[in-house]
């Protein structure tokens, strides 16, 4: 499951029982973003974002969750 806030979020669930793997279409801004979720802004899982796109690796029965805020 995935979902946006506007501009500002999205956050990427596994409920599944395999990690997932997935490219998602985004309105952030090209850059590195910090999962908000996990870790802190030195040691965090990060996905960048190239053209309005990321891809994301969540780990089974796990949530990742990123905003334009958080940059790593």
């Amino acid at each position: 499951m995935r979902g946006s806030r506007s501009r500002l979020g999205f956050v990427v669930v596994d409920a599944g029982d395999e990690p997932l793997r997935t490219e998602l279409v985004t309105s952030f801004p090209d850059g590195d973003y910090c999962d908000v979720l996990t870790g802190t802004t030195d040691d965090c899982a990060r996905t960048r974002v190239v053209d309005g796109r990321t891809t994301v690796d969540v780990p089974p029965h796990a949530a990742q969750a990123w905003h334009v805020g958080r940059t790593g």
